[in-house]
């Protein structure tokens, strides 16, 4: 099993054993340098590396063997007969109190995996060659390692191990708590900028309280389903990571897999470990950090868990964001996996808000607490209750518990702010000036709010605290010339020149936002930086190696990245918006240097700035202006995953109102959904500017024009009603003239047929929303005349463009074709028997109601009402959407499969109507439908 004794520690680490006079003390070497760089350090046990001088020898060995998931023991010639001082000659294995042996023997009764393995030259140890207790390694299955067949032996071990040992490779996943420890178990470096020492994995501030929220979180993780997501929102700094972090060192206890999802990096582990570690008997508990920026990722990982055996251990995916959103739209309606989309659906997923601790939580308790804690990592004298000891720099928010919600890391970043001034003031050390933001205060204050118990004069609160003129990020502000002063310390061995405090907060800033995974890269970042524009290439380097001394990348956190960025987050989003607002176009000519990767970091860094400090959209419409052709689309898909999206959306807006570009507009409507208020304003400003970019009347410029009108349509009656419906008719009804004009030009194009069949469903599905939905019966009359004679068209139709060398025409083909056109049939039903329910029914492809509950009354007795929906048509499977999916899934692979056999053939051409109508089958078919399979056949 993969848990310790009783429920301990998870067995997560790989055990070399290995004799130190025989060769496998350096084959021992050989392997843990590989294995090392395979799963980390901390997952690899070899007692000449992992027990550290000054260590006791048997109780570290001992605690490496608990911690093993697989012991692997190298055998080399002189194993057996290596002997040991004071044996008498006898085989040191022989030898009660022989270490070697001893590893085996608790390996073995432990009941985890025992890998012998042969050196080169050896054979493997008999029974009778070994003492009683390790008598049954003799039985173990071997593998080599052997000098000439180094490579492969290597390849073939690790492979093994992935299958007898994967909570290795899971936990490589995952990012290690400091120290190889749980949160706060382990000493911070001697040296740490003041940021770090609020880092939630440090654990500076001992953990406490929460106990509400632990019990939910407890309850959700010994819940009876196998696999379970959960999301936890909040605020920045309301200690969402921290919580994380506690529920999972308390999880590892009992013998979890359990942490943070590490950075995606190349060469990484893969997702399927998960899945093989959950079929073995590791429970996990796997954590996404700021999951609303890769759903991507997220889906993936649900994939590899729902895909685990039936009967697995618990797995549960734990998803922090600061807020829900569109993000979380993308994962329930997941198109790779219908569990996927299930298991992230509202139904199924608990949702819960973080705020501050309730139940009697004080501030100033708290402030205290965590001073104290400060105090005791820096050697430092902690604060006591007096009066004259305590900071200004606690958030007014927190302080008085009202509406404007302090945070957490507000109130821990004021303490460590009391503990540095009393330190600064001891020394008498004069505190470096921070640049005005455009002749304003660096921090502005807000209106002065009472604060309950009354105030002193000079506005002291009972605490001796200031109540009024605080910003609502005071503490982070304070906290910022401390980090200066951290700064200015280090450049006494940094020697750069003219280190003026504007380059130093440009350089950090820079390295915040962008980051940078070359030396190169970075120096052309800084290079276009306003206070280093036209410095020497030298001195750019020296701030180079400075900013990345001063903050090296956190291993599995910012791999692949040469910098970190100022942790925690809402620190480094506090002195962006401190340096953008005191250096005005800083970003100007960064814009056009930037990649994709960068330009997303910066953009949804900026996007969580903005709310709080809207004069900061005139720097991110500069960088946007530095390349918007580019720029503007990578900001639209920044959007949906940060939590208020709107200021970014308006400058994105703004700049292409200004630099209005066809090409970028149009890949932004293309990015974003119709439905969303909070860009609504930015994709009405797409949509204008790309239909005003087509010239001309041919076919594909009209074609171009009815889907960007159809676009702006769809966005108009999704927010619902008759003013919606009255906006959207004259637009809808400019696309039907286009689709019928091109409809009239190729009366044999079944794709424009199509089109404008739809469009009149169109048509009357905006009528049966308005105010008089009875105005709806003519165009959907019309509509479905259309679609029945499409229906009866299509086999003879297809039958004309097959090349006659390929044979008969694919009934798969010719099936999935009805199928699309079915569909369009029922579309247009349900809106006939529905009226303005049309709507919701609407919503999903697959919301259409059963044969029997359709109502057609709508439409009898009316002129060519009758028989509409009769003439011996079968829509049936058009009407079950199951059925329809399951079988659509064979036709459209089976479909597919022999377009691209056609589509090799040298002397045949696919035919543009037929190649657009299968490009939707495949659309709206081959999306929807590809996680859908037919029941595998029974054995």
């Amino acid at each position: 099993m993969p848990t310790g004794p009783a429920g301990g520690p998870a067995r997560t680490s790989v055990f070399l054993s290995f004799r130190g006079r025989d060769p496998g003390a350096y084959a021992a070497v050989v392997l843990d340098r590989e294995l090392c760089a395979l799963v980390g350090e901390r997952h690899v046990f070899r007692s000449s590396r992992s027990i550290r001088a000054g260590q006791a020898f048997p109780e570290r060995l001992a605690d490496g063997l608990r911690r093993s998931a697989v012991t692997v023991v190298l055998i080399g010639p002189d194993w057996l007969t290596a002997t040991s001082r004071g044996s008498g000659g006898e085989p040191a294995l022989h030898q009660p109190d022989d270490w070697v042996r001893r590893e085996i023997a608790e390996s073995l009764a432990a009941g985890i995996p025992v890998i012998p393995v042969l050196l080169t030259e050896t054979r493997a140890p008999r029974a009778d060659q070994l003492p009683d207790d390790i008598a049954a390694l003799a039985s173990r299955q071997y593998l080599y390692l052997r000098n000439r067949h180094i490579g492969g032996d290597l390849r073939d071990l690790v492979a093994e191990l992935r299958v007898v040992a994967p909570a290795l490779f899971v936990s490589r996943l995952l990012t290690p708590p400091p120290d190889g420890g749980d949160p706060g178990g382990g000493p911070a470096p001697a040296e740490l900028p003041p940021s770090a020492l609020l880092r939630p994995e440090l654990g500076v501030v001992p953990f406490r309280g929460r106990d509400a929220e632990l019990a939910v979180l407890e309850h959700w993780l010994d819940g009876a389903a196998p696999t379970s997501a959960l999301l936890l929102t909040g605020a920045g700094g309301q200690g969402k990571s921290r919580l994380a972090l506690e529920l999972c060192a308390r999880r590892r206890a009992l013998g979890w897999v359990a942490g943070p999802l590490a950075a995606a990096r190349p060469g990484q582990p893969s997702f399927d470990d998960v899945a093989r570690a959950g079929e073995l008997g590791v429970p996990q508990l796997l954590v996404v950090d700021y999951a609303e920026s890769d759903t991507e990722r997220v889906g993936r990982l649900a994939e590899a868990l729902l895909a685990r055996r039936p009967g697995s251990v618990p797995a549960r995916l734990l998803l922090l964001a600061r807020a829900g959103g569109d993000w979380l739209r993308e994962l329930s309606e997941y198109p790779d996996s219908d569990a996927v989309a299930v298991l992230f659906t509202a139904a199924a997923m608990p949702w819960h808000d973080l705020t501050l601790p309730s139940g009697g939580f004080d501030p100033d308790e708290e402030f205290l607490r965590a001073a104290a804690a400060f105090a005791r990592r820096l050697g430092l004298r902690a604060p006591g209750t007096a009066p004259d000891v305590m900071p200004p720099g606690l958030d007014a928010g927190a302080a008085s518990g009202g509406a404007a919600a302090g945070s957490l890391l507000s109130i821990h970043a004021a303490a460590l702010n009391s503990v540095l001034d009393a330190e600064v003031a001891a020394a008498t050390e004069p505190e470096p000036a921070v640049p005005p933001a455009g002749g304003e205060p660096a921090w502005p204050s807000p209106p002065s709010r009472p604060r309950p118990g009354g105030t002193r004069p000079g506005g002291q609160g009972p605490a001796g605290r200031p109540v009024g003129g605080q910003a609502a990020d005071t503490a982070l502000g304070r906290l910022l010339r401390h980090e200066r002063r951290y700064w200015r310390r280090s450049l006494r061995q940094a020697s750069l020149p003219e280190p003026f405090i504007r380059r130093l907060d440009a350089v950090v800033s820079a390295a915040t936002l962008f980051g940078a995974r070359t030396e190169p890269e970075l120096h052309g970042l800084l290079a276009v930086l306003r206070p280093l524009d036209g410095a020497a290439p030298y001195a750019v380097d020296r701030y180079l190696r400075w900013v990345c001394d001063l903050y090296p990348p956190v291993p599995r956190l910012d791999d692949e990245q040469l910098v970190a960025p100022l942790r925690p987050d809402r620190v480094g989003e506090e002195l962006v918006a401190q340096t953008l607002l005191a250096q005005r176009g800083l970003l100007a000519k960064v814009g056009r240097l930037v990649g994709w990767e960068q330009a997303r970091r910066a953009l949804t860094t900026l996007g969580r700035v903005l709310p709080r400090h809207p004069d900061l959209a005139a720097d991110v419409a500069e960088l946007l202006a530095g390349d918007p052709a580019r720029l503007v689309v990578d900001a639209a898909m920044v959007l949906p995953r940060i939590a208020e999206p709107g200021p970014l959306a308006e400058a994105v807006e703004a700049v292409l109102a200004r630099q209005p570009d066809p090409t970028a507009a149009l890949q932004v409507v293309g990015v974003l959904r119709t439905d969303m208020p909070a860009w609504a304003g930015l994709h009405e400003r797409a949509v204008s500017i790309a239909l005003a970019a087509v010239d001309g009347d041919g076919p594909a410029e009209l074609a171009a024009t009815a889907d960007l009108l159809n676009l702006r349509a769809t966005r108009l009656l999704t927010l619902r009603g008759p003013a919606a419906a009255r906006e959207a008719e004259p637009i809808v009804l400019a696309v039907l003239r286009i689709r019928r004009r091109l409809a009239e030009e190729a009366a044999d194009d079944p794709g424009r047929q199509r089109d404008h069949a739809r469009a009149l469903a169109r048509w009357g599905y905006c009528l049966a929303g308005g105010e008089d939905p009875d105005r709806a019966r003519a165009p959907l009359a019309e509509a479905l005349r259309h679609q029945r004679r499409l229906l009866a068209w299509w086999p003879t139709t297809i039958g004309g463009w097959w090349p006659a060398a390929a044979g008969p025409v694919p009934p798969a083909l010719v099936e999935a074709g009805l199928n699309l056109l079915r569909r369009d049939l029922a579309d247009t039903l349900t809106i006939a028997a529905t009226g303005p329910a049309a709507q919701r029914a609407l919503a999903q492809v697959g919301e259409v109601p059963d044969p029997g509950d359709l109502d057609l009354s709508f439409l009898d007795g009316k002129p060519d009402g009758p028989g509409l929906a009769s003439g011996g048509l079968d829509l049936a499977p058009a009407l079950d959407p199951a059925r329809t999916l399951v079988e659509s899934f064979a036709l459209i692979n089976e479909s597919s499969e022999l377009l691209a056999q056609i589509g090799d053939a040298a002397d045949y051409v696919l035919p543009a109507e037929l190649a657009g109508l299968l490009d939707l089958i495949r659309e709206r078919d081959g999306v929807l439908l590809h996680a859908l399979a037919a029941p595998e056949p029974a054995d």
